[in-house]
């Protein structure tokens, strides 16, 4: 049995769900984007305790950024992205002139 072309095993194409980063100095960037998101959420705490809103929210937004970053930094995201979108461009007949779309996102 085939995959539909817009079906999830379709759209994701080579990308795996897994530890693209699989070595200490992989995990050591991982554990410091936590520990950094830790600190901001600490951070955020305190000033919340002092009601500065606006700088609590920095602090949390900040703390949430270093959390997704972490994520990213295992599973490759970006990758699962760019597969899905070449999958895309394939099915609907503009992948020769990707290379617009890619300037784009820059």
């Amino acid at each position: 049995m085939t995959a539909s072309i817009w079906s999830l095993e379709y759209l994701i194409g080579g990308w795996q769900l897994s530890f693209h980063d699989d070595h200490f100095v992989g995990w050591l960037i991982t554990g410091s984007y936590l520990l950094s998101a830790l600190l901001a959420g600490l951070i955020a705490s305190f000033h919340n305790h002092l009601d500065e809103k606006h700088v609590t929210k920095f602090w949390n937004t900040s703390s949430l950024l270093m959390v997704l970053l972490g994520i990213n930094k295992q599973l490759a995201l970006q990758t699962l992205l760019i597969e899905t979108g070449k999958q895309i461009a394939n099915v609907q007949g503009w992948y020769d002139k990707r290379r617009i779309v890619q300037f784009l996102f820059r």
